[in-house]
């Protein structure tokens, strides 16, 4: 393991690590020792808050679900 961020607003890191998630393909629900759930979907009520803060901490656009915010 290696450490990638550091020092992340909460909002920042949420989406991060969904990022991440996808990147390194690491969501399995059939192996517990691998992600369970996703870190962040389109149907978190907090979602816009956390691309706010994404958006202003890194200054690039996020993309969640393939849908660009």
């Amino acid at each position: 393991m290696e450490i990638k961020y550091s020092d992340l607003p909460y909002g920042a890191a949420r989406i991060k690590k969904q990022q991440l998630i996808v990147e390194y393909k690491t969501l399995n629900r059939g192996n517990y020792r691998n992600n369970q759930i996703n870190g962040l979907s389109r149907g978190n009520s907090n979602l816009s808050i956390y691309i706010q803060v994404y958006n202003d901490y890194f200054g690039e656009e996020v993309y969640v679900g393939g849908i660009k915010w």
